[in-house]
């Protein structure tokens, strides 16, 4: 069989709204499984898992255990069919055969999924995870940590003074209905930047107000840090730790392309450091939420 050539693909019927799930069989990857359910029955959609082998059906191909095609698919069998008995929602399962990368966004693309859901260790955020978060064609929940979080009680939503935060509230709003839960807006300045501040202080409050609206209930605060990306990325996450946050909302790319290096750190870095999970939100990518 061609390096390239696809597996068979199993339980494949017309989706309209699906959340991609990949899978490696590893710890990370159910943890994000499991966290995907609430999400499933908010926007009414199946899951998708997805295995993706790199190369060819053998007795030892890093899966870890002894395989042939038809081992595979009855493990994925499994896996999906408790997930349906866990989740109350449809479950189906791909198998593809090539680069984990290009086959996880070509599925996404191909399935119309509405989220992504990865497990992220240490040892692939990097290439791997945060290429899929930067070229994904939905929003991606990127989850790090070991603790399985049932509901999401707590919401913690960075903000700054880009266009791009009408996308983070619009999806924050949808959440926080759904799961009844307090949201934490937050935003960094260097406290030397009075302009910025007052500036921010504004913002927070209109947020705020945005919230309150809604009827959902939220609280601000304002950290002031000095401007280094180490330093505002460590508080964030040290807020969102010591406020015991579920979620962390953030934008990944910015409107303005001179700060898009800038941000794109930040995101990275909280990502990366962040044992709570991660919903990371491009522009425009959001709009058929």
């Amino acid at each position: 069989m061609a390096k390239n050539q696809k597996y068979k693909k199993y339980y494949m019927d017309t989706i309209i709204d699906s959340i991609l799930v990949p899978v490696d069989f590893r710890e990370q990857s159910m943890i994000a499984l499991k966290q995907s359910y609430n999400i499933a029955k908010l926007v009414n959609a199946r899951i998708i898992l997805l295995h993706v082998i790199t190369g060819h059906i053998s007795k030892n191909n890093g899966s870890g255990f002894n395989d042939d095609l038809d081992t595979l698919t009855d493990k994925l069998n499994a896996m999906s069919q408790e997930a349906v008995e866990q989740s109350g929602v449809p479950c189906s399962f791909h198998i593809e055969n090539g680069r984990i990368v290009s086959s996880i966004l070509e599925t996404a693309k191909n399935i119309n999924a509405r989220f992504i859901f990865i497990g992220a260790r240490k040892m692939t955020i990097g290439p791997i995870t945060m290429r899929i978060i930067k070229e994904a064609p939905c929003p991606v929940f990127s989850i790090k940590g070991k603790h399985h979080r049932h509901g999401c009680h707590r919401i913690i939503l960075p903000l700054d003074l880009t266009k791009t935060t009408t996308e983070k509230l619009d999806m924050t709003k949808k959440l926080a209905s759904y799961f009844n839960s307090h949201v934490n807006v937050i935003s960094a300045s260097a406290p030397t930047k009075e302009f910025k501040l007052t500036r921010l202080r504004l913002l927070l409050e209109q947020v705020k107000d945005f919230f309150v609206n809604h009827e959902i209930s939220c609280s601000t605060k304002l950290l002031k840090t000095n401007n280094k990306i180490d330093d505002i990325a460590n508080g964030l996450m040290d807020y969102a730790d010591d406020v015991e946050g579920d979620l962390i909302v953030i934008m990944i790319q910015q409107e303005n392309p001179l700060k898009q290096k800038i941000m794109g750190s930040l995101a990275r870095k909280i990502i990366m450091g962040s044992n709570i999970p991660v919903l990371c939100i491009q522009p425009n990518s959001s709009k058929k939420q």
